[in-house]
C-alpha cells in the first residue's frame, strides 16, 4: 500500500458508503432488466464525486487539490495514451499542471461488460507515465450490494523484496 493510498482509502470508502446509503435508486434502477435498461454510470460517478468532494473539504491533505470530472485535457492538448484517448471519471489534481496529479478514478457499474472493465483498468495504469504522472489510480466497480475497489499498481514500482 502506498502512503497516499493509506490516507485516501478511508476517504473513498466513506464516499462509497454515502453513495450506497443515499443513491440506491441509481445503482438498482431496475436490476431485473438487461444492461441496456440501466441508468448511465455517469450518474453514479457524479453522485460519488459529490460525496467525495464533501468529505475532501474536511481533510487538510486535500486542501491544495481540486476534484474534477475529467475534462480530457492535458493543459492545451487532448489526453492521449498508447491505448488511445483517456477520460477517467474523476481526478484529484492541481489544475494547470502535471506536477501534482494525485489520483485518477474510473467507475463502472455492475452491469458493465468485462471487456470495458479490462480496457479501463489498462488505461488507468497508463496514467502513471509521462506526461501525466498520476501518483495513484483506482478502479471502482459499483456492485449491487457493495463496491469492489482495486488500486491499480504502477508497473514501474517494484513490489516485494529482491532476492
Amino acid at each position: 500500500m502506498t502512503s497516499d493510498e493509506y490516507w485516501l482509502r478511508p476517504i473513498i470508502n466513506e464516499a462509497l458508503q454515502k453513495l450506497y446509503e443515499n443513491d440506491a435508486y441509481l445503482i438498482h434502477y431496475d436490476d431485473t432488466k438487461d444492461r441496456a435498461e440501466h441508468l448511465s454510470e455517469w450518474a453514479v460517478a457524479f453522485r460519488f464525486g459529490v460525496y467525495l468532494q464533501e468529505i475532501a473539504y474536511q481533510h487538510t491533505r486535500l486542501s491544495l487539490y481540486q476534484i474534477d470530472i475529467e475534462y480530457n485535457r492535458n493543459l492545451h492538448d487532448v489526453k492521449r495514451i498508447c491505448r488511445g484517448t483517456i477520460r477517467p471519471d474523476l481526478i484529484i489534481h492541481q489544475r494547470g499542471s502535471n506536477e501534482n496529479n494525485l489520483l485518477a478514478i474510473e467507475i463502472k457499474a455492475w452491469w458493465s461488460d468485462s471487456g470495458e472493465i479490462t480496457r479501463d483498468k489498462g488505461k488507468l495504469s497508463d496514467l502513471y507515465d509521462s506526461p501525466y504522472c498520476y501518483r495513484n489510480a483506482v478502479f471502482i466497480l459499483v456492485g449491487k450490494e457493495q463496491p469492489e475497489i482495486e488500486w491499480i499498481p504502477n508497473n514501474d514500482t517494484i513490489v516485494g523484496e529482491r532476492a
